[in-house]
């Protein structure tokens, strides 16, 4: 019965982290205008404060993988990691409440990794559609 629950609770902040990442990368400069206009001090203060601490191969990273879907904005990578980290602190204390605190690091570092599963996907899909569109097909 408790495995049932932990999986219930896994699958319910999995889903609506995915819907809400789909949606961050379907309407992408809406929802960050959004973010920046609501939340910009504090994610400016954070997004400074990562690009000191995390690795600068990781921003290059994602940096990349952004501009290949279109995105042109320095700043975008640091934006993205300040959502990975929500995602995570997120997970983590709605999680923590209901099951074992072992259990809630294991599924908010699983949760954390989503964005970076979700941008590598439509990165794939947009590469996809281009072959698609080339005239040699």
């Amino acid at each position: 019965m408790e495995v049932i629950c932990y999986l219930l609770l896994f699958g319910s902040i999995f889903t609506s982290s995915h819907i809400m990442l789909r949606i961050l990368l379907k309407n992408g400069s809406f929802i960050m205008h959004l973010i920046k206009k609501y939340f910009g001090i504090i994610i400016a203060v954070q997004s400074r404060v990562n690009e000191r601490i995390v690795a600068g191969r990781y921003f290059e990273y994602i940096n990349r993988n952004l501009a290949s879907l279109g995105c042109k904005k320095i700043r975008n990578a640091s934006i993205f990691l300040c959502i990975q980290e929500y995602i995570f602190f997120l997970s983590f204390f709605l999680s923590s409440v209901f099951v074992n605190i072992a259990y809630a690091l294991l599924f908010s570092i699983m949760l954390s990794l989503l964005p970076l599963i979700l941008l590598k996907k439509a990165v794939r899909k947009r590469h996809h559609m281009i072959l698609i569109d080339l005239p040699f097909h």
